[in-house]
């Protein structure tokens, strides 16, 4: 049965308390897979048969429980508008309230001044806070305890607190204060809605790389169509300054390309005849043609899109316990301010002198309050000072930002929880080609024992899509202009012992040597070395050494994981002097060469064994590396992006550049302690705001106020993140 996964806007979530509502909402309705709900991008990610149900009855069931979805997928600018517009219409009202209760405590009055404060405050519930109200009754309907919950009991109790002292004059009326809450909680959910959007730009600067039409060819004619239109095969010709539509091979120009949203290397890349481009990259030079290779929802872009898409909705560990305490949260807050109401009514002597002291020293204290009267102001800023919202966001935003802040250095995580895996590793394991050195070989000589050996070698090359085959058909067509290939038959390729073939009838094999005594007067102890073997009748044909320069930045990445306490390690199958060489360049103590995929595999299990508190990541290109990069704690996948790359990996970095793996370990340690920061403000506002609210020493409009800060603070907290130094 098909199975469709969709990513679509949730409008209406204010807490963590929301997200499961809205979870559960979605996960109950029968043809769903899997759903993720995010509440700092307020997007949720649905896997679902899609011929079981739509997105149509899934946004049904959404909506009994008072939310609602975008699955037309607007922009989360509407979202901030709607809240904007409510905002907006809440201070219509609140700014004459406020003057009515400066003039109230004052003690300048008028006829009928409370009941025009009801009035207006009522008004203010029945239509800025209509949304917040609705929802809290349709969350109770269900069983639900949400924000919306606390907040709207709060700003109802208020009110109604207004119209029982038009009936008994010896009760303080609040009815002012309930349209102040309304106020202040809809100010921080815009100012919250605010930094959430900017938390979650780097996602919408990637979806803006998509071209929306591009131009191609058809009968000799440029016709300009919807990207979506067009099919593999298609000639594009994209202009000076222009977005490449889609993934392709270059045809015709040659250009310099501007990578920089998908790498973040600042510096252009050359692109010749026959060199991959990849959509959304910006052509700076000449007018080009481009063959379309992939396009829709298989090209790169797409990939990292899914990539940074996927590692903001998922969950970490530490988000299970949040859960379990956010789902007792809203139900306890509320036991809380029931206890407190009826406790300040049992005693109305203690009250009254606990009222009198705090007015005493607290300006914003009311004096006498009567038992009833501080019963209700107390339970009210119980109920509103609560804020689950913070523990809720605390974990989501760090991760937006950060996942944003390492797509923007070429990094991408597939898992959120990668984040807090990558914050305490310990050791990196490095694979050597393409990780530590350039990864690309260059020809140093080839030595052939016979006449057709060298169309041989160049013709087994070809079959291979190994970095040192690749160089020695770069060599043979640059310098030999070699360009033809011999039809070779039942081509099998091992990774980490090369290519098999048949020709003429005899086998011949292309990879390490057999014997290194067979090599070693043809090269130099630190050239990696590929050789030909007739298998048939057992003779080497021929010698290719190769070398494959440190890259610059190895020596000074490795010292600084040390200086973090991570010790790097060095895991290759070339020969154990090429290898030396290279960890002694770099400044590594530790080394194993001659590893064969399965060797690298064993190599990994045997250091979890001997360190079982150890977190080990391992660095690869995802090709030879696919096994070891899957059984470590984390995978990186160094090179291209290749598709191989992206299915091993836990983080795949774009930019072959190791400096970034350092980049992206610092990111990783520092969205840890933004985390733990956030619950700490989080759990030590709770702990310190409730026991004050139910004393009756905080006005409610102000806990209102602390509230709202108090999820502003984790989500700008997290935002800081964009300022590390890396």
């Amino acid at each position: 049965m098909a199975k469709k996964k969709a990513v679509v806007e949730v409008r209406g979530m204010s807490c963590a308390s929301c997200v499961n509502t809205v979870k559960t909402a979605i996960a109950h309705t029968p043809g769903v897979v899997s759903v993720e709900v995010n509440l700092a991008t307020d997007q949720a990610f649905i896997e679902y048969e899609e011929e079981k149900v739509d997105l149509v009855e899934i946004a049904k069931n959404v909506s009994k429980v008072g939310y609602a979805l975008d699955i037309e997928q607007a922009k989360t600018n509407e979202e901030l508008q709607r809240i904007k517009e409510q905002f907006i219409a809440s201070t219509l009202f609140m700014v004459p309230v406020t003057i009515l209760m400066v003039m109230h405590m004052s003690g300048i009055m008028f006829p009928n001044m409370e009941l025009l404060q009801l009035i207006l405050s009522a008004l203010a519930v029945a239509t800025a806070g209509q949304e917040t109200v609705s929802r809290a009754f349709k969350a109770l309907f269900h069983g639900q305890w949400t924000m919306d919950v606390l907040v709207a009991s709060g700003i109802v109790m208020a009110v109604l607190s207004g119209a029982i002292s038009l009936v008994y004059p010896s009760v303080y009326s609040f009815a002012s204060v309930g349209a102040m809450i309304l106020f202040f909680n809809l100010l921080g959910k815009y100012l919250e809605s605010s930094a959430k959007k900017r938390a979650a730009k780097s996602i919408r600067a990637l979806l803006d790389l998509r071209p929306q039409t591009a131009r191609i060819i058809v009968d000799g004619i440029e016709v300009e169509i919807p990207v979506q239109q067009l099919d593999p095969g298609d000639i594009m010709v994209v202009r000076p300054g222009e977005r490449i539509p889609t993934d392709g091979i270059l045809l015709e120009g040659e250009c310099y390309v501007d990578e920089s949203m998908i790498s973040g290397e600042s510096m252009p890349v050359q692109k010749n005849i026959g060199d991959s481009v990849i959509g959304g990259s910006i052509n700076l030079g000449s007018p080009i043609k481009v063959k379309a290779t992939r396009v829709g929802e298989d090209t790169f872009l797409s990939h990292l899109i899914d990539l940074v898409q996927q590692a903001q909705a998922a969950r970490m560990p530490i988000q299970d316990n949040l859960d379990k305490v956010i789902a007792i949260f809203v139900p306890a807050v509320i036991s809380l301010a029931v206890f407190t109401f009826i406790f300040w009514l049992a005693f109305p002597g203690l009250a009254a002198n606990v009222n009198n002291y705090l007015s005493s020293i607290l300006p914003w204290v009311p004096k006498g309050l009567t038992g009833f009267s501080l019963a209700a102001f107390a339970s009210i800023a119980t109920l509103v000072i609560a804020c689950p919202c913070a523990l809720g966001l605390a974990t989501p935003t760090a991760v937006i930002v950060a996942s944003g802040l390492a797509a923007k250095h070429g990094a991408y995580f597939k898992d959120g929880s990668a984040f807090q895996r990558l914050a305490s590793v310990n050791t990196v394991v490095f694979d050597k080609t393409g990780t530590l050195t350039t990864g690309k070989p260059t020809v140093r000589r080839i030595v052939a024992f016979e006449e057709n050996a060298e169309q041989l070698m160049y013709s087994m090359a070809k079959q291979s899509q190994h970095p040192l085959s690749r160089a020695i058909v770069a060599y043979f067509e640059e310098n030999k202009k070699m360009d033809s290939a011999l039809q070779l038959e039942n081509v099998k390729e091992t990774p980490g012992l090369g290519v098999l073939a048949t020709f003429s009838g005899k086998t011949y094999s292309l990879g390490k040597p057999k014997i290194e005594q067979d090599v070693q007067q043809f090269i130099d102890p630190t050239d990696s070395t590929v050789a030909l073997y007739d298998e048939t009748d057992q003779v080497l044909l021929a010698v290719c050494a190769l070398y494959d320069p440190v890259r610059e930045d190895a020596a000074m990445a490795i010292e600084e994981l040390k200086a973090m306490g991570i010790e790097p390690v060095l895991l290759s199958g070339d020969r154990e002097e090429v290898v030396k060489a290279v960890a002694t360049a770099v400044g590594i103590k530790t080394f194993k060469a001659n590893a064969l995929p399965e060797d690298k595999l064993d190599f990994i299990k045997r250091l979890k064994a001997e360190q079982p508190e150890s977190i080990i990541a391992m660095v690869g290109d995802g090709i030879n590396d696919a096994l070891a990069l899957r059984l470590a704690d984390v995978g990186i996948a160094m090179g291209s992006g290749t598709d191989v790359a992206i299915e091993s990996g836990d983080v795949v970095i774009y930019k072959t550049d190791i400096g970034t793996i350092v980049k992206t370990v610092k990111i990783a340690k520092a969205t840890a302690k933004k985390i733990s920061q956030n619950l700490f403000w989080a759990f030590f506002y709770n702990l310190l705001a409730l026991p004050l609210a139910m004393m009756g020493a905080i006005h409610p409009v102000i806990a209102e106020i602390a509230m709202a800060f108090s999820s502003v603070n984790v989500v700008t907290n997290s935002l800081r993140l964009n300022r590390i130094k890396l």
